[in-house]
């Protein structure tokens, strides 16, 4: 069983304190919550306190929260409201999407890494509270086949040239 709740929110929020996103007290960016909990058992006091969390970060560092986004489901498919987010990504509703593990996002490697892309691709910022990662960090695993396979390639024109 699926549900998700959307709350759109815009208060004000005093910056205080120091982080990584320090830039974006400069103009007050937008920021999009969204917490996922994998079952109806879980929903109340999980979700509460991922939003909490979330809530506490923007107050912290003055980003004004555009939406809320709460969902009830498992991580097995990608999430019909990732879909959804993406599209306000595009149409520039908010600056970053935050969240507090990337496990929140998905389980399957592929659609995050491709929502992470195409979130890059709108010029939003992704930031995972509880383990640091960001959208340049999900971005470099993205590519690192790719650069596997190049490193190999040069190694193996320079074996030849010896």
């Amino acid at each position: 069983m699926k549900k998700c709740s959307s709350e759109s929110t815009a208060p004000s929020w005093s910056a205080s304190g120091s982080s990584i996103w320090r830039d974006y007290k400069m103009n007050e960016k937008r920021a999009c919550l969204y917490m996922r909990v994998a079952s109806i058992d879980q929903s109340g006091l999980a979700l509460l306190s991922q939003e909490k969390k979330l809530k506490a970060y923007c107050e912290e560092n003055g980003l004004k929260i555009t939406d809320i986004y709460k969902v009830t489901a498992s991580g097995l498919n990608f999430s019909p409201v990732l879909k959804q987010i993406a599209q306000k990504a595009k149409n520039k509703e908010f600056d970053i999407l935050l969240c507090t593990s990337v496990s929140r996002l998905g389980r399957n490697t592929n659609d995050v890494l491709n929502f992470y892309r195409n979130l890059s691709q709108t010029g939003c910022s992704l930031y995972c509270l509880n383990d640091g990662t960001t959208l340049d960090s999900l971005l470099n695993l993205y590519k690192a086949p790719e650069l596997e396979r190049v490193s190999t390639e040069d190694e193996s024109v320079f074996n030849q040239s010896m």
